[in-house]
């Protein structure tokens, strides 16, 4: 017998995806966002584990972040699918360590989220402001500094508290879907 949660494509159904073997977002619909770029190239889906107003989310110190406003969410026990109509007009930009993708879109210049291979599978992190409900996140962000991070602790460190990504990109563009 086929297992529910397993859809015929061998992907993961998303509700009822969570890596510790439960999904608190299973019967709750507030627990899904949507959102994606500007131009709607770009689409995301997110799960989360928590409540939009309780997430803590982070603005990072990087130039790159400030100069996009970035509040960006990682729910280790959630989970984030990124697809786009035309994966030519996605910029997949690296810096620094060039340890993550920031997936940034070609045609609106909208930056929608990183993704991260580690030991744990593709991560990832998305930035809030590309999402439909933005305005429900209300908490304020941290404001970490990774500068000094070793690139291994920085690896650690998004293996264990970036959320699981499933990146649909119809193509080998890069990406393993995480399972």
């Amino acid at each position: 017998m086929p297992d529910p949660a397993m859809p015929p494509s061998g992907m993961p159904d998303p509700a009822s995806y969570n890596p510790a073997g439960h999904n608190p977002n299973r019967h709750n619909p507030a627990g899904h966002h949507s959102g994606g770029c500007h131009c709607g190239n770009i689409a995301v889906s997110l799960r989360l584990s928590v409540a939009a107003g309780d997430a803590p989310l982070r603005a990072c110190a990087c130039g790159f972040c400030r100069a996009h406003a970035t509040r960006t969410i990682a729910d280790r026990n959630g989970l984030v699918e990124l697809r786009a109509a035309d994966w030519p007009l996605v910029e997949r930009y690296q810096f620094g360590s060039r340890t993550a993708e920031y997936i940034v879109c070609r045609r609106c210049g909208v930056y929608v989220a990183a993704v991260c291979h580690t030991a744990s599978g593709l991560r990832a992190v998305v930035n809030v402001n590309c999402l439909s409900d933005r305005a429900t996140f209300t908490q304020p962000p941290a404001a970490p500094d990774y500068d000094g991070e070793t690139t291994e602790a920085r690896l650690d460190r998004r293996a264990a508290n970036w959320m699981p990504a499933i990146v649909h990109d119809g193509a080998a563009g890069g990406y393993a879907q995480d399972d």
